[in-house]
């Protein structure tokens, strides 16, 4: 959990931080395990409405004390038998004492109330990315947000070098030109987070998630090699393409469905080059049906079988499909099946599917990879296969 400590000096301004970080240069700092704007907002609350409620307080009491003396109630007065001046100067004192210590407790109470329903608007606002808590330009290097939600701070500028953020929901961060090197981000959830010129160096994560609550991981098959997490996110163009879909689940009975799911897989990239050694005629139709949805074909498409399909594959369906979609586009045959099905995208990416193109109807996971293990294995059987129809 959390080191109450070090949230209640993190609440304070940035330079009373920055000061008592350097004070405490040995003291690894804890902010994990919490939800951070809460936290922080929480006590900042907390602060004003100690702060306020004795003004309030003191303007009512002030208030009172002064109808007390001046406009007595004379039924009052009566009923208690009160008619020297020093018995009502004693009888207002006691009514103003209870009437002010009620009054505190009463405003205490409202102020806590009034301030918890601002600090959960702030919260919500804080969720919707359109505000919230700002550590901007704060040293929070080596820091511990382990399983801490982050869920839209604001982080622009600030050093979070050789932070552990292990399972912490960086929804919604803004971490422009934030320093991330040498940081540990295994699990970190990077949902519509932005990071433009932000440095990754040295970065060290195995997965991250694109959904809240530990959904949608990525990869979602694998872990990350050393180092292919930070290159992937300072190459803009695929750190761009790294935030949006990159996994979707394909259903059985829905071909056409589970079609326009890979169309958003496939964004803005066209399909260079397709894999799939029980490649037919269907799968053809099927491209065909792609192509209808959206999807670019490279003029020079290539496509890559294996022997298996040699008479569910014919020449007149494959010139059809080559005129009609891609006038470059070539055929070739393997000598030895895989069992593997990808396609191969402009932009250096490779869109996998669990499910031959002949029958795209079935439970099955398509997702996104960028490394180059399938293209090059493509590109290898590539050049040893023979060309045919």
């Amino acid at each position: 959990m959390a080191n109450p400590q070090h949230l209640d000096q993190l609440s304070n301004s940035m330079v009373d931080w920055q000061t008592w970080r350097e004070q405490t240069s040995n003291e690894k700092v804890d902010l994990s395990n919490t939800s951070l704007a809460r936290e922080i907002f929480g006590r900042k609350f907390t602060a004003l409405s100690v702060n306020i409620t004795p003004i309030i307080s003191v303007i009512f009491s002030l208030i009172f004390a002064v109808t007390c003396w001046l406009l007595p109630s004379r039924d009052l007065l009566e009923k208690f038998n009160i008619r020297s001046n020093l018995s009502l100067q004693i009888f207002s004192a006691l009514i103003l004492v209870f009437f002010i210590l009620g009054l505190r407790i009463f405003l205490s109470y409202l102020t806590v109330l009034i301030s918890g329903t601002i600090m959960s608007r702030f919260i919500e606002i804080s969720h919707m990315g359109f505000g919230g808590l700002d550590l901007s330009y704060f040293d929070l290097h080596d820091a511990d947000f382990s399983n801490s939600d982050l869920n839209g701070v604001n982080l622009a500028k600030a050093n979070l070098a050789g932070a552990n953020l292990t399972g912490t929901n960086l929804t919604r961060v803004r971490a422009l030109e934030t320093d991330f090197r040498h940081a540990n981000m295994t699990g970190v959830c990077i949902k519509e987070w932005q990071c433009e010129g932000a440095k990754f160096d040295g970065v060290k994560c195995h997965f991250f998630y694109q959904e809240e609550n530990g959904e949608e991981r990525y990869p979602s098959n694998r872990d990350f090699a050393d180092d292919e997490f930070s290159e992937l996110l300072q190459d803009a163009q695929k750190r761009n393409r790294l935030l949006k879909l990159l996994s979707v689940r394909l259903e059985k009975g829905k071909s056409d469905e589970n079609l326009r799911k890979v169309i958003e897989l496939l964004d803005s990239s066209s399909v260079e080059a397709i894999f799939d050694p029980y490649l037919e005629d269907n799968a053809l139709r099927n491209l065909e049906k792609l192509c209808g949805f959206g999807a670019t074909l490279s003029p020079s498409l290539r496509l890559l079988t294996s022997k298996k399909v040699e008479k569910r594959l014919t020449k007149t369906q494959v010139d059809e499909f080559f005129q009609k979609f891609s006038n470059s586009g070539e055929i070739r045959q393997m000598r030895d099946s895989e069992h593997r099905r990808f396609l191969l995208l402009s932009g250096g990416y490779a869109l996998i599917i669990g499910c031959s193109l002949n029958d795209i109807s079935k439970n099955e996971v398509a997702f996104v990879e960028f490394d180059r293990i399938d293209r090059d294995f493509f590109d290898a059987e590539w050049e040893i296969a023979s060309r045919i129809c």
